[in-house]
């Protein structure tokens, strides 16, 4: 788990790898399996609370797509990586 001092050092470009529990019968996900991890790019950092671009097909929500975006908060954040890319590379890429 991140400390608290490198989920405050992240910023927007990054990405982080978020964990949700799927509660709820109607939220189950794909083969009865009730949690997913996935890996997003911050689009907006504001306090605890955060935005994203989902970057990878999740195996639990059969609903969510690579380039959904969400929301999320810091305690949902289980790794992260550090965008190394120029601002320029990233707008590039966006």
């Amino acid at each position: 788990m991140p400390s608290s001092d490198e989920v405050g050092s992240l910023t927007a470009g990054d990405h982080v790898k978020l964990m949700f529990d799927v509660k709820g019968r109607r939220t189950y996900g794909k083969d009865g399996f009730t949690g997913e991890r996935i890996w997003v790019r911050i689009t907006k950092v504001d306090g605890d609370r955060f935005e994203d671009m989902l970057d990878n097909v999740p195996a639990v929500w059969a609903r969510l797509e690579p380039g959904d975006k969400l929301k999320f908060e810091r305690r949902h954040i289980i790794d992260y990586e550090y965008n190394d890319e120029t601002p320029e590379e990233a707008e590039a890429a966006a």
